[in-house]
């Protein structure tokens, strides 16, 4: 039992710093997700100091598809956890059941709502996959919760600590190989563009059900800086040729031809 009310009852998912479990929040007989910082981790100032920045930015947002944060406490044992919401759902395109298109584009409109959320407010998500975009049901429908905002780029110095700062290590690669945006690739500056890169791959492989890049290794790096993926209309036919080019132009390698905004996307 964590700060005396969570009480841990199954790991659900396990990371290189720190646990997932499903909780419940004694008193109020919830269900909440706790993430859980590895010892090791913890005695590492870079992984604290991410580790609460996370649950300081998450809880800045204020919006239905994005996960709520209850609290950010620490174990008996001095160990930092973030108590969240628990959503009822699975990373999405890996449940049972292919998504149909219809599905596919509701979940795409929720997800560029979190993102106009989240940049809004000076948080550069870095790491959209399916993994960190959880689908579950409401009144028939698919509703997203996005999670995991581990390593999110905090441009708003108002989220910064005292003497932190936003910056990131040079040459230090932050993201997911398979959905990493050509900026994140090379290590160059980014801005929220990298986020609808990243918003596009996914969707691709929603809708193709393949991601645009098979390679491996440093070659996938290269393919996501350099290579031009097959367009999606020739992958699926029978998609709407207007939702294919959207897809395409959020997977521009250059930022300045993507569309400029998570909510020019929306629109």
């Amino acid at each position: 039992t964590l700060a005396g009310q969570f009480l841990l009852q199954e790991c659900i998912g396990q990371g290189g710093c720190g646990d997932v479990y499903r909780a419940l929040q004694i008193g109020v007989e919830r269900s909440v997700a706790v993430k859980l910082l590895h010892a090791s981790a913890a005695r590492q100032p870079e992984f604290a100091t991410r580790f609460a920045r996370e649950a300081r930015a998450a809880a800045r947002l204020r919006h239905p598809n994005i996960v709520t944060v209850f609290q950010l406490g620490q174990s008996e044992s001095g160990m930092p956890f973030i108590a969240m919401e628990w959503a009822d759902a699975t990373p999405i395109g890996r449940g049972p059941e292919p998504m149909s298109h219809d599905e596919i584009l509701q979940a795409a409109t929720q997800i560029a709502s979190a993102l106009c959320e989240a940049h809004e407010a000076g948080i550069i998500h870095r790491d959209l996959k399916p993994e960190n975009i959880l689908v579950g049901r409401r009144g028939g429908n698919p509703h997203v919760t996005l999670v995991d905002f581990g390593i999110a780029k905090v441009v708003n110095p108002e989220l910064l600590q005292s003497g932190e700062t936003h910056l990131t290590r040079l040459g230090v690669v932050y993201g997911t190989p398979s959905y990493l945006s050509p900026e994140q690739a090379g290590d160059t500056p980014l801005d929220a563009r990298a986020d609808l890169y990243s918003l596009g791959v996914v969707l691709y492989e929603l809708f193709a059900r393949q991601l645009p890049f098979s390679s491996q290794g440093m070659a996938l790096l290269v393919d996501h800086l350099s290579t031009k993926p097959r367009h999606l209309a020739w992958c699926v036919p029978d998609l709407d040729p207007r939702i294919a080019s959207l897809v395409m132009r959020l997977l521009e390698k250059e930022p300045s031809a993507r569309p400029a905004s998570a909510r020019a996307v929306l629109e």
